[in-house]
């Protein structure tokens, strides 16, 4: 009987529903279905790290797996539809990368094993009852931030540029993890000397919203709190801070993708973990019996080329401390 993974990737996103034809696989080989909140362009550095882990396992795509994709552009409605038609398909696993997605693939299904590649504290958040002990049908790798995180982000931006007294805070109102990191910030921030200013990513397009926002309100920084709005963003979030001769701090690959700095899990490595998780379930292992892992180790990363551009003359202690530095 052939058996069929399909890993709801959902978080970071891709767009419509391409693919569908090939769905299903009549060569024997499990299904391997990634299932996307916002669009595959997005999530394709991603899709590298975990298509290499897989690999690195034994499964090669074409020859003892197959991958299919669906995708949501943030399209709740969609999001829904598209794990109903992975449990449609009878699938074995769906792995999923964010929020939204899990609670799509919670809703969806009770039966089917449910991998996260990369999701916020789903303890946190209600869909679990325990990392150590997740029961039914949910496992995987969570990133469960601390409260620190935020004031951390605050306090190193302020060491790259001391004089900052204004940080504009790119963030989504309607993300509660969001919500709950800014108000961290705002305490760390009262301990810094610096003031902070809202600004909300939303709509069509967010960032041009963003900073006509910001262009009305003095700042001298920017603070960029993680959400999907912002990592599908970041590289035009990076580009205009550095127009407005902002430095800028943000999570994973935000320094890579032209930010002065980052400070934030290493990018990807959860869904390198997911990998080990699905070969695990392909195995026979029992989802329930599978403690979801935390990734609670935090990097950070530097990029000089970013602080040339913006004139900025970084402290040797902040460089020397960095896990990497863009040179």
């Amino acid at each position: 009987m052939v058996r069929r993974v399909v890993l709801a990737i959902a978080s970071l996103g891709l767009s419509a529903i391409a693919c569908l034809a090939h769905a299903v696989d009549t060569s024997g080989n499990p299904v391997v279905g990634v299932l996307l909140y916002t669009n595959r362009e997005v999530h394709s550095p991603a899709d590298r790290a975990f298509r290499q882990a897989l690999a690195a396992l034994g499964y090669d795509e074409g020859r003892n797996l197959s991958i299919v994709y669906r995708w949501a552009d943030k399209d709740p409605a969609r999001l829904q539809k598209a794990a109903a038609e992975l449990v449609q398909m009878r699938v074995d696993v769906i792995v999923v990368g964010s929020l939204p997605a899990l609670r799509a693939a919670r809703a969806a299904t009770g039966e089917i094993a449910i991998v996260m590649g990369s999701s916020s504290d789903p303890v946190a958040e209600g869909v679990v009852s325990s990392l150590a002990h997740p029961g039914e049908n949910v496992t995987g790798v969570a990133v469960v931030t601390t409260p620190e995180i935020a004031g951390k982000r605050l306090a190193l931006l302020k060491e790259a540029a001391p004089r900052l007294s204004r940080v504009g805070v790119l963030f989504n109102p309607d993300d509660p993890t969001n919500v709950a990191e800014l108000t961290q910030a705002e305490v760390a921030a009262r301990t810094l000397g610096v003031e902070l200013r809202k600004l909300d990513v939303q709509g069509k397009n967010p960032v041009q919203t963003a900073f006509s926002a910001l262009d009305k309100r003095a700042v001298d920084g920017l603070m960029v709190i993680y959400s999907i709005e912002t990592h599908e963003h970041r590289a035009a979030i990076a580009e205009e801070a550095i127009k407005r001769r902002l430095p800028a701090i943000g999570a994973e690959s935000f320094a890579a993708a032209g930010g002065l700095l980052s400070y934030g899990t290493e990018a990807y490595a959860t869904w390198r973990r997911a990998a080990e998780y699905v070969s695990k379930i392909l195995r026979g292992a029992i989802p329930a019996a599978l403690p979801i892992e935390q990734e609670s180790r935090f990097f950070l990363v530097v990029n000089l080329r970013t602080a040339k551009r913006l004139s900025l003359s970084l402290p040797q202690s902040l460089t020397l401390r960095a896990d990497e530095v863009i040179r």
